[in-house]
């Protein structure tokens, strides 16, 4: 007699909260905002499987800076195998001298991915970048700027490049946008955000990641959410896919205060 067991466990947290810093004298100079999610399943019986995931996110607000953080982490381990123990760190300052039509703004990123074969990559750099304010329901922030990026790859072989080695140093061309509308009395709210970069060593080399989400308030604190990334890099190790595509659905619970 053969027995399974399925459980799946499936939690998500998002904690927005603001505070004004009560040394400012006037108000709304500084405030900050905390995003926490998290998430899970496992399976137990025929087919194992334990799959973690989890977000931080805060951003802290000033008149005339902002400072934005993201930390990302995903545990996959199938059939005792390890499949993903994958981090991601971003971090953004960006300083406005009085509009933010028009401003300096600097970044560091790291991660590391089992998937992609990534041991290590850092990509630091700085650039300028406009937010188009006054528009009803919406936000839209585009960044530009040049970067340095450092790669170890697990792996030395790569498609569409003639370098042939397991790190990659490379100078580069960043653009970002991100992009926020709210529809139907704010129900609906649909994010974007646009990643691209290319080598200036290498033509051929660039990356593109598109990622769109759509959430539906379902009451004040809960909605339901669908997400897609879309993931194109021009230059691969061999053995893995130039164009990979990741789909989520959830709920998102969130508490204000």
């Amino acid at each position: 007699m053969k027995t399974s067991v399925l459980f799946i466990l499936l939690a998500g947290l998002s904690l927005p909260l603001a505070a004004q810093d009560p040394a400012d004298t006037l108000s709304k100079k500084t405030r900050y905002d905390v995003q926490m999610n998290l998430s899970g399943s496992r399976i137990a019986g025929n087919f194992n499987q334990l799959q973690l995931a989890g977000s931080l996110t805060f951003n802290v607000h000033g008149k005339h800076w902002d400072i934005h953080n993201m930390t990302n982490y995903r545990y996959t381990n199938i059939g005792g195998a390890l499949a993903e123990d994958n981090w991601f760190h971003n971090v953004s300052v960006a300083y406005f001298p009085g509009t933010k039509k028009l401003y300096p703004s600097a970044f560091y990123t790291f991660d590391n991915s089992l998937l992609y074969r990534i041991r290590q990559r850092h990509i630091y750099g700085a650039g300028i970048g406009t937010i188009q304010e006054g528009l009803k329901n919406t936000y839209v922030r585009l960044d530009l700027g040049f970067g340095y990026e450092n790669t170890m790859y697990t792996g030395s072989n790569f498609v569409n490049s003639d370098v042939v080695s397991s790190q990659r140093d490379k100078a580069l061309i960043l653009g970002r946008l991100i992009h926020k509308h709210e529809f139907l009395d704010k129900k609906i709210t649909l994010n974007n955000r646009i990643i691209y970069r290319v080598s200036l060593r290498e033509a051929d080399d660039h990356f593109l990641m598109i990622s769109p989400q759509l959430a539906y308030k379902i009451t004040n604190n809960l909605s339901a959410t669908a997400s897609f990334e879309y993931r194109l890099e021009n230059v691969y190790l061999e053995g893995l896919n130039r164009i990979n595509t990741v789909t989520v659905f959830g709920l998102t619970y969130k508490v204000k205060g």
